[in-house]
C-alpha cells in the first residue's frame, strides 16, 4: 500500500479538476429555473461530490504521515462519487419516464393535431358536408356475392 510521488499528485489533480467541475455543476443548479430543488437535490448533485472530490484533494497531504487512511480515504471518495452518479442517473431516467411520457401522453400528436377555425356560414357548411358525405360513400367498399366460376360437382 504505498503511495508515490506522481500517485499523489495524480490524486490531488483529479480532485481539483473535479472540485472545478462540482462548482460549475452547484452554479448551474443555482441558476436554473425549471424546478425547485429539494434537499435530496442538492445533497446528490452538489454536497456529496464536493466533498469526496474534497477528500481527493486532501488525500496526498495525508498520505505523507498517514499513508493507509489516505488510500482508504480515497476509496471512500471513489464509492461516493459512484454511489452518487447511480443516484444521479436514476433520478435522470425516472424523469424522464414518468415526467416527459406524461408530457408526451397529454400533447397532441401530428397525426391527431386539432385545428380550430372560425364557424362556416350555412353555405360552405352544406357544401363541406355534401363533400364529405360523397367521399365516404365512395370509400365504403360494396359487397356482391361472387357466383362460382365453375359448377360444383356436389350440386348436380
Amino acid at each position: 500500500m504505498a503511495l508515490d510521488r506522481p500517485d499523489r499528485d495524480h490524486l490531488g489533480s483529479v480532485g481539483v479538476i473535479g472540485l472545478v467541475y462540482a462548482c460549475v455543476v452547484a452554479r448551474r443548479l443555482l441558476r436554473q429555473a425549471a424546478y425547485r430543488l429539494g434537499f435530496e437535490d442538492w445533497l446528490f448533485y452538489g454536497v456529496l461530490p464536493f466533498l469526496a472530490y474534497l477528500v481527493l484533494i486532501l488525500s496526498p497531504f495525508t498520505a505523507l504521515r498517514h499513508e493507509r487512511a489516505a488510500v482508504f480515504a480515497v476509496g471512500a471518495a471513489t464509492l461516493l462519487i459512484l454511489f452518487a452518479g447511480i443516484h444521479n442517473s436514476w433520478d435522470s431516467i425516472s424523469y424522464h419516464v414518468f415526467v416527459m411520457r406524461a408530457k408526451d401522453a397529454a400533447a397532441p400528436r401530428r397525426d391527431q393535431a386539432t385545428i380550430f377555425v372560425s364557424p362556416p356560414s350555412d353555405a360552405i357548411a352544406a357544401t363541406i358536408f355534401s363533400t364529405t358525405r360523397s367521399i365516404s360513400a365512395r370509400s365504403v367498399p360494396r359487397t356482391t356475392s361472387v357466383a362460382p366460376s365453375r359448377p360444383s360437382r356436389l350440386n348436380g
